[in-house]
């Protein structure tokens, strides 16, 4: 048993293909390199783009992100090369970060955001600025107006309705939640609001059915919004009419929790096991199927995996960091 588990470790290790909403600039690099980015590929919509404080990322062809992204510029956005165009769509908010900037050199590198010019490259963007499709242009914002640290988003299917769940680390002056439902991914809907923890430092998880939804396609997200009525948004969840035998489960962990997100029913005992590095098996914890988001209690710390088997069609491991 021992060395299944380590054939499971020598496989997360050699694979960089796991599913994240982050993606994170590690060198200064280009944008349309993909070994800037630590997920090896280049941004797309859906995830949060982060460019971490000391780290340049340059833009010198026209770049186009067609949906939600989350952008977070803590070193610098530089355009280079005449006419350079970052094309975004009505569902992307731009942070720029306290010490973070966004450059260039000529008037005619350009970014924007839902038809309308944000940047101009004969000018300089610092922060703590941000932009999205009702701020016409970068606003000043104070950095305490960012309250919330989601660490997991999953929307399931079970017959005719849709469980959405989502839970938080982290919230400071948070007001309430609404939960948006589209089914083209450009038009949202509110069909939801939940009222937020406030401030709170602890794993906080919510969620709503979406009762007699048979739609072939649909899209969710999740608006924060915080007690100065400031708002940011959750990469989209998509939710099909398929199976189960289709669904991919996303393991993730905070705060010694371990959350699960099915986006599809999982029927029949579910074992859930801690491997540590050496291949051991140092946690077991069993769950009677399963749907949505699952947060379980662990007692494991550092560099973990964690395995999930029902001995059919679920058999998957992460690495993670507890």
């Amino acid at each position: 048993m021992k060395n299944f588990y380590l054939l499971i470790l020598s496989a997360l290790l050699a694979s960089t293909t796991f599913a994240a909403p982050v993606i994170k600039a590690k060198a200064n690099n280009k944008w349309n390199n993909k070994a800037t980015w630590d997920l090896n590929r280049l941004p797309a919509a859906g995830d949060t783009i982060v460019i971490p404080t000391g780290i340049t990322v340059t833009i010198d062809n026209d770049e186009t992100i067609n949906g939600f992204i989350y952008m977070k510029i803590g070193g610098i956005l530089n355009f280079i090369n005449s006419n350079t165009i970052l094309n975004l769509s009505s569902q992307a908010t731009v942070y720029v970060l306290d010490g973070g900037l966004i450059d260039g050199s000529s008037a005619s590198q350009r970014m924007i955001l839902d038809y309308l010019q944000i940047f101009k490259g004969n000018t300089v963007i610092s922060g703590p600025v941000m932009a999205n499709s009702i701020s016409s242009g970068f606003i000043v914002y104070s950095p305490v107006s960012l309250p919330v640290k989601f660490v997991g988003f999953s929307a399931t299917r079970k017959a005719s309705d849709v469980l959405v769940q989502w839970s938080t680390s982290e919230e400071v002056n948070a007001a309430y939640y609404q939960l948006e439902r589209s089914f083209d991914g450009i038009s949202f809907t509110s069909i939801a609001q939940l009222k937020a923890a406030g401030t709170s430092s602890v794993v906080t998880s919510y969620s709503y059915t979406d009762k007699a939804n048979t739609a072939p396609t649909s899209f969710y997200r999740v608006r924060q919004v915080d007690a100065n009525g400031q708002a940011t948004y959750t990469a989209v969840k998509t939710v099909k009419n398929e199976s189960a035998a289709t669904a991919s489960v996303t393991i993730a962990a905070i705060q010694q929790k371990v959350v699960l997100q099915f986006p599809a029913e999982v029927k029949g005992t579910i074992v859930v096991r801690v491997v540590n590095l050496n291949g051991q098996v140092v946690e077991t914890q069993t769950l009677q199927g399963a749907q949505g988001q699952v947060v379980l209690n662990t007692r494991a710390k550092g560099h973990n995996i964690i395995a999930l088997s029902n001995g059919a069609e679920l058999n998957t491991a992460r690495q993670v960091v507890l």
